[in-house]
Order: C-alpha cells, then structure tokens, then sequence
C-alpha cells in the first residue's frame, strides 16, 4: 500500500534527482507526474511523465525556448505547465512545486482542477535588479498566502519567517541514501562534481594542483563556467593533470569516483551565489559517495561534517588544504566512520516519511 494516491512533483532544475525526491515519491505514489523543465539548461524538451506504481505509463515532450530572455524563459515555463495539467487531466493530485512560477493563477488552478499545492523553497537570493525584484515579490505574497510551505535550510526559513505569521514553517532539507559503498581511493586524486560556475572554488583547486604536481583532478558537471575553466587549466599548465568530464549521471558517477581521494567543496561567499542560504547537494553527494569531503566553512554542513569527522573544513590557503590531503593520504580510513554515521542520520527515506507529513495528504485521490 502506497502512501499518497496521486503526487503531482514539478521542479525547474537540472538536478531533478537531487536528494532522491523523485525517487521518494516513485517509491510512495500509487500516481505520480512529473513535470520538467530545467533552467538555464539548452539541451532536451521539457518532459511530462506519469508513473503508476512505479511504472512509466505516458511521456510526452514540449516546445522548449532556447534563448536568453528570462521573460520567454519564464512564459515557456507557465504556459508548458499549464498544457501539462490539461493534457494529463490532472485532477484531485497534491503538487509538489518547487519554484513559484508554478503558483502563478494558484486560485483558478484550484478551482479548476480541484488540486492542492504545496511549495518547498530551495532558493533565496537578495532582490537586485528588476527580475530578482520582481521574483522576491512573487515569492515573498506565495510564502505569506499559502498554507503548506517548506523551505530547504532554515537560512532560508529566516528570510521568510516574518510572513508566516501565525503559521508553522518547515524545514526540509535533502536526504541522501544510506546504501554502503566499495571504493578504491587512489593517493591524491581529488574529485568535483557540480554545476560549473564561479564561486566554488575551482580556481583554488588550480592553483592547489600548480604548487603540488603529483595531484589530479576529475571534475564532472556542466555549465557557463566550463570553457572559461578549460582555459584557465590551460594556462596554469596544468590541462594534462585535470580531465573534464561533462555531466555523467549518477552511475557513471559513482564509477568514476571510486577512486577519488576527497571531493571538493570550496565555496566561495558571494552576493549573487548565496551559497550560505543553500542545502549543498554536492557535499551530501560526497557523503553518499562515501567520498571525504574538502569544504569551506560557508553553509550550516561545515559542522556537522567537521563534528562527525566525515572530512575536513578549511579556508582557501593551498597550504592548509595540502596538509589535509596529506592526512588522507595517510590514513583513508579514518574518516569512514563519520561518513556513514552521516548517512544514516539523513537517510532520505526516513527524513521524508517526517518531512511530507501534514504537507503532502496521504488520501490524496487521483481520478
């Protein structure tokens, strides 16, 4: 017995399968439809599914814009979802939203479709410059409306705690799995993975890789950042110790670093980032990786990692972080402990069995 009848789960990432969500609800929805649309991502359509207990039964791709207007970005976004909920007849579900654009017309959604929504906010960035403006202003009258609302990290509950008045907030952060892993860490081989863009750090990896040659580097993801990265490893010379993978998905990923030594997470503060606001996916798919992790101190992880042992934090002197690779060199095994300590404590089944109580209706009704 599944326990919810019908889960509407809609997301606008490329990392749809970030903190095994969808694989939480697969697991748990006798009906389940996806919606699709990652952003700032060119490739691929925007994907409609519907799952029935587990099983695929319908797929269906649409128009996808593949320009640089965030205006057409966003009308793309609207009006696909909208062709979404007529075209399956989505009727009677709890929706899973994960950004606002999702909630535009929230009112005649409802009374349209008789459906229930609630909203998990992943992100907050300060209102600068119209569009962020005008998407705090959405955010900010959704957060204060509704009444089902999570938000990722209470950094971000924070910001928004002064608009739930009278109501309770939630804080959900991402699960990841417990499942223990075998691995064969190879002496300073040091592994990235994430969406390639400034402020993570890599140019300090570079210049870490510049002072000891005997490091290599594999860096797995995709983004904006990625030639300009390619060209800065070229002119450090240094191309020839790291290998640019591109995205590989989670299985490729998981063979590509069984032998990687540490995963890096140098997180760099920044106003347009806003990494201290954020649930560091990257980090906690180290820890499922059972990969110790090298990070700075900017998100509310930093402890628990440094707490449990699961790796180590430092700031971005080479010398520092040379020291701690020099550590596990050394001694690999040490930190194992702490990692699956970590894991356990967050195991996603578990963490959303709590989490989507009294935020998703186990009666919902598909019809």
């Amino acid at each position: 017995m599944r326990k919810f009848k019908s889960v509407t789960y809609c997301t606008a990432t490329h990392g749809w399968h970030v903190g095994h969500v969808f694989d939480y609800l697969l697991e748990n929805s006798e009906n389940l439809f996806l919606f699709l649309h990652p952003l700032g991502s060119k490739n691929g359509m925007t994907a409609m599914r519907h799952y029935r207990n587990g099983e695929l039964i319908r797929e269906e791709f649409s128009f996808r814009y593949r320009g640089n207007s965030k205006i057409l970005i966003y009308s793309c976004v609207f009006l696909n979802f909208w062709h979404f909920m007529y075209r399956f007849g989505i009727r009677d579900s709890d929706i899973l939203a994960t950004h606002p654009i999702f909630l535009f017309w929230d009112a005649l959604r409802r009374w349209r479709f008789r459906n229930e929504l609630a909203y998990w906010v992943w992100d907050y960035y300060p209102p600068s410059g119209w569009l962020m403006k005008t998407y705090d202003t959405v955010l900010n009258f959704y957060v204060r409306r509704l009444g089902r609302v999570m938000f990722l990290t209470d950094a971000i509950a924070g910001k928004f705690d002064r608009l739930r008045v009278g109501k309770k907030s939630k804080t959900l952060p991402f699960g990841l799995s417990a499942l223990p892993l075998s691995r064969s860490p190879r002496k300073n081989r040091l592994g990235f993975v994430g969406n390639l863009k400034p402020w993570q750090g890599l140019e300090t990896v570079f210049r870490l890789l510049q002072a000891h040659p005997e490091l290599e580097l594999d860096i797995v993801g995709d983004g904006a950042y990625f030639q300009t990265l390619v060209g800065i490893s070229k002119e450090m010379q240094i191309a020839d110790r790291v290998t640019f993978h591109g995205f590989l998905a989670d299985d490729r990923v998981r063979e590509r670093s069984s032998d990687w030594l540490a995963g890096m997470a140098l997180y760099e503060p920044s106003v347009a980032d806003c990494v201290e606001y954020a649930d560091p996916s990257k980090v906690k798919f180290y820890l499922e990786l059972e990969v110790p992790v090298i990070m700075t101190d900017v998100t509310y992880l930093a402890e628990r990692i440094r707490n449990a042992g699961a790796g180590a934090i430092v700031d971005t002197d080479i010398g520092n972080i040379w020291r701690e690779i020099e550590l596990l060199n050394r001694d690999f095994d040490r930190y194992l402990p702490g990692i699956r300590t970590l894991k356990r404590e967050m195991e996603y089944r578990s963490a959303y069995d709590a989490g989507f109580s009294g935020i998703l209706r186990s009666g919902a009704i598909c019809k």
